[in-house]
């Protein structure tokens, strides 16, 4: 069974500050072997988060600090990604918080896509990669981590 985390944990998220989940009944991770582990734990095998929230109040996608911001448009904004998994893992996200692909406008999935094209002209020049995973993981279920959309390559 998981343990839990209390609601003040002390891993550097997005902000590089420990994360306040005002309103988290509770937090756990969960690593591939089914042991549970705090936050701060995150590198360990496959991991899936469980979130519960009480309220919808903490996004680190929300709370970006603007020196993350490597490319932006008008509806979407692309980041070097703070716990990547391959070098150049960068997140593609909206502007405007929510949690579904199927929830954007078309504005912003163009602005999404622009980015994501905009990314992978960067990660060639930079990496020059054999090849690329890009993935939206839409609800826990599928493996979303956190409830703002975002694109990950």
């Amino acid at each position: 069974m998981p343990s839990s985390c209390s609601t003040t944990c002390a891993m550097a998220d997005l902000t590089d500050q420990p994360i306040q989940f005002a309103g988290v009944s509770a937090i756990s991770v969960i690593d591939s072997d089914g042991g549970g582990s705090c936050l701060t734990g995150l590198r360990k095998r496959a991991i899936s988060i469980a979130m519960t929230f009480e309220s919808d109040r903490y996004c680190p996608f929300c709370a970006l600090k603007a020196d993350r911001v490597v490319f932006e448009n008008e509806f979407a904004l692309a980041i070097s990604d703070g716990f990547p998994v391959s070098p150049g893992h960068m997140l593609i996200l909206t502007r405007r918080h929510f949690g579904s692909i199927f929830e954007s406008s078309e504005e912003e999935q163009r602005d999404l896509l622009s980015l994501l094209w905009r990314a992978k002209a960067h990660l060639d020049q930079r990496f020059r990669p054999d090849g690329y995973n890009v993935g939206i993981n839409d609800g826990i279920p599928a493996g979303q981590t956190v409830p703002h959309l975002h694109i990950f390559t």
